[in-house]
């Protein structure tokens, strides 16, 4: 009955998905969450025609009032003119690529096109004109293939992994020794759905083939091993860098929930993996401030959560949910703080028997919204709440992505951040500037020093302190944009939308002003 649940409303999940992102045409059955951001070379294979581009075109007068349909010379002259306008240099598309285009012989044009195309065609996507990432067949293997990955600890904090990587390609940008121990991750994770080698040389990357049976206990253990992995890069990983690799990956791994014949012990192992892996990806979306792709995978683990049995799993799901809602990581303004604050209150109402560590996060993340919205007596009862139950070491044997080893390394760090808030808009002055700078001498990582720096920064706006909320708003852009952490400007750029204004001739302000416009015009 349960696996029957399961693949019922995970299938109508994904269908939704799918034609929310690509229309209602059906033509093109391509994994939506990586069109945007994943894309390798063309295979030289035989494809359907792109009619969807060649209607667009056809839709389109003649720029030169003939009354005819554009024709392929009028729309490769139309881009050329659009990117000179545009970047000021010199391009040299021709009808002969657009029939290219059209014919399906390249399903994914260069960046600069791809935007010229949709300007022109009014596409609000390349998605809507045809244009979809094809990748050549990766290398498949067993869960085997996991005993000849690098550990997280040698991946996290190389300088390899600070490099830059194309978003727009998908691939490194070099390949030094660290990045090709990435490129091996990349390999060894997306082989990792394939069940064994003989099926792997059948398999594509997207067909319906990939729906296997997945009850053999050592190709789970092996699922399970590598969302640990992924979990474990949680803390140091770009998020950038690896959602196209997760979402590969996710998308491919929650097609089996779509199994017949899978058992309910299989389905029971199964579905926390497909949650966890959901719900990281989600969060890294947050962080690297793509809402629309965290939209789609945290609804996701939501959804299968719900559909499943496990009331710590469901509040897992819950609170990660709630992220996409909170006021907390846009600085106060937006969001839907009400939506929020149910989804906290219904996951610990649910997690009552949950181990401390969950419903310690779960508080701290309440706690934080309530310190948001200015209600300091509840978020002082959820501080207090938290501190107590993240001391508690109950939690040994939770594993995946929401166990404390994964998910937990900068709880604390959070709940101090929130706990100096309050605080502050207390009048424990001191007491506050002694926690805020615990913080930021002891935080984990980046992102948290750049959250903590929005939370005194919106401490300061509260009290009529415009110098100390500049000063906390600019070194926490400088630090957003050196770690490319999307949600730490959005938060800056939502704290500074509070600010009185009669502040903005103050020369601070329009210090922050001018950094604020460069890193958005950049």
């Amino acid at each position: 009955m349960l696996v029957t649940h399961l693949a019922i409303r995970w299938r109508a999940l994904y269908l939704f998905a799918e034609t929310a992102m690509l229309g209602s045409t059906g033509l093109h059955r391509v994994n939506p969450a990586v069109l945007p951001i994943w894309s390798e070379r063309v295979l030289e294979v035989n494809r359907p025609a792109n009619q969807l581009l060649r209607q667009a075109r056809l839709r389109r007068p003649s720029p030169g009032g003939s009354g005819q349909p554009m024709s392929r010379a009028d729309l490769a002259e139309a881009v050329n003119l659009w990117l000179y306008e545009q970047t000021g240099k010199t391009f040299t598309m021709d009808a002969n690529q657009v029939g290219k285009y059209e014919r399906g012989e390249n399903r994914w044009p260069h960046r600069h096109y791809r935007q010229a195309l949709c300007a022109i065609l009014g596409a609000a996507h390349p998605a809507q004109l045809g244009f979809y990432p094809v990748r050549t067949p990766s290398v498949h293997g067993t869960a085997d293939a996991l005993l000849a990955l690098p550990t997280v600890e040698d991946l996290a904090g190389r300088d390899g992994m600070d490099e830059p990587f194309s978003t727009e390609t998908g691939r490194l940008e070099s390949c030094t020794p660290d990045r090709r121990q990435v490129v091996k991750l990349i390999a060894a994770l997306v082989a990792a759905a394939a069940l064994t080698p003989a099926e792997s040389d059948a398999v594509s990357v997207f067909g319906d083939a990939n729906r296997r049976v997945i009850d053999d206990p050592a190709v789970l253990a092996g699922h399970e091993t590598i969302a640990d992995r992924l979990a474990g890069m949680y803390r140091s990983a770009d998020p950038l860098r690896l959602l196209p690799l997760a979402t590969e990956y996710a998308d491919r791994l929650a097609q089996h929930l779509d199994a017949d014949l899978m058992t309910e012990a299989t389905a029971a192992r199964l579905v926390p993996i497909v949650v966890g892996v959901h719900a990281q990806i989600g969060l890294w979306s947050c962080h690297a401030d793509r809402l629309w792709l965290a939209r789609r995978y945290l609804s996701i683990a939501h959804e299968v959560a719900m559909a499943a049995e496990g009331a710590t799993l469901q509040a897992q799901a819950m609170g990660a949910l709630s992220y996409l809602h909170s006021s907390a990581p846009r600085g106060g303004t937006g969001g839907n703080p009400h939506r929020t604050l149910a989804l906290l209150d219904t996951a610990l109402a649910t997690a009552t028997m949950a181990d401390s560590f969950t419903r310690g996060w779960l508080a701290t993340w309440r706690a934080d919204q309530h310190a948001t919205l200015g209600h300091l007596d509840q978020a002082r009862r959820d501080v207090d709440f938290a501190t107590t139950a993240l001391k508690r070491t109950d939690d040994a044997a939770t594993a995946g992505f929401f166990a404390r080893r994964n998910y937990g390394y900068g709880m604390a760090g959070h709940l101090n951040s929130v706990r100096a808030s309050v605080q502050a808009l207390t009048g424990q002055t001191r007491q506050s500037e002694q926690t805020f700078a615990e913080v930021q001498a002891s935080a984990a990582n980046a992102r948290r020093r750049v959250a903590t720096l929005g939370h005194q920064a919106m401490a300061a706006v509260a009290l009529d302190q415009p110098e100390a909320a500049c000063a906390a708003l600019t070194r926490s852009v400088s630090w957003a944009v050196a770690e490319r952490y999307g949600m730490g400007l959005r938060r800056a750029v939502g704290v500074r939308a509070t600010f009185s204004p009669g502040w903005s001739t103050l020369p601070a302000v329009r210090d922050l002003d001018d950094q604020l416009s460069l890193v958005t015009a950049t």
